[in-house]
């Protein structure tokens, strides 16, 4: 039952994270000097935010 309610959210978050990946390399192609290095600490965070995301399914599916 838990998976059937959990999954449409991975799923729309999956594709939230996604778009948001596509927005950060759009900016980051289009920015210069400092506003590339402030584009560049988002894409760090995005990347620790998605490993994060991707464990924390790896371990409620091997709980569940």
């Amino acid at each position: 039952m838990l998976d059937e309610f959990l999954w449409p959210f991975v799923i729309a978050i999956g594709v939230l994270g996604a778009v948001y990946g596509l927005y950060l390399g759009i900016s980051y192609s289009k920015a210069d000097g400092d506003a590339r290095k402030e584009v560049q600490k988002r894409i760090i965070n995005f990347i620790i935010g998605l490993v994060a995301v991707i464990v924390l399914i790896v371990l409620l599916s091997l709980l569940t």
